[in-house]
Formats: C-alpha cells, sequence, structure tokens
C-alpha cells in the first residue's frame, strides 16, 4: 500500500467511540455519521510560463540552440564569401575591365533627344 497523506474534511455528527479487535488488540475510533469527504488538494502555484510550457529549464536550452545555428550560418557564409572571392567570383570580369569604352558612342543622349523634341 502506498502512503497516502492527504488533507480532507468531514463535516458529521460524532456519535461515540467505537471499539474494534485489531492484530495487535482491540483499539476504539470515533464514530462518525456524515456525507462524503471533501478532499483539498494541495495549492500547486501555476503561472502563465508554466501554463504554456515555457519553464526555466527551456529558456537557455533553447537561447543556446539559436546561437548555435546563428553562429553556423554565418560560418557558413563566411566560408562561401571568401570561396567566391578566390575564384574571382567577387571581382568584375578582367576582360570588361581592360576594355576601352573611350571612344565608344552608344546614342544621342536624354538632353540631345529632348533639344530635337523642342
Amino acid at each position: 500500500m502506498t502512503k497516502l497523506r492527504e488533507e480532507v474534511a468531514v463535516t458529521g455528527i460524532f456519535l461515540k467511540r467505537a471499539s474494534y479487535h485489531a492484530q495487535d488488540g482491540p483499539r476504539t475510533a470515533p464514530e462518525i455519521i456524515a456525507n462524503m469527504p471533501e478532499w483539498k488538494p494541495p495549492a500547486v502555484a501555476t503561472t502563465q510560463s508554466t501554463r504554456y510550457g515555457l519553464t526555466a529549464g527551456w529558456v537557455w536550452p533553447t537561447v543556446g540552440a539559436a546561437l548555435g545555428l546563428a553562429i553556423v550560418f554565418v560560418a557558413i557564409a563566411y566560408w562561401f564569401s571568401i570561396r567566391n572571392e578566390r575564384q574571382g567570383r567577387g571581382v568584375a570580369n578582367p576582360r570588361l575591365v581592360a576594355a576601352d569604352f573611350r571612344g565608344l558612342n552608344v546614342g544621342p543622349s536624354t538632353a540631345e533627344v529632348l533639344q530635337r523634341m523642342e
């Protein structure tokens, strides 16, 4: 059997002390006429955070996991940027840099087109 210790309230009428035979001899107990006992459960402190499962035990592991993921994503982005720079993807194409566009006439400028329209 389990050792159960809970608070109960019993409202009734005390009649007498009744005697009964136990294994170790005769005993007495109060005889009460009453309805059902009223159980008083122990008060449990409930807060908003425990109601939704947000206890202190979840906060630090969640923050640590988020910080770890952020560090991993930053490291991967940094690694890809270094890799692209080494392969020349971060710099302009060398053929375009070496090209000379000074003598190239693309077309009339906006000012010239507006002067013609007048």
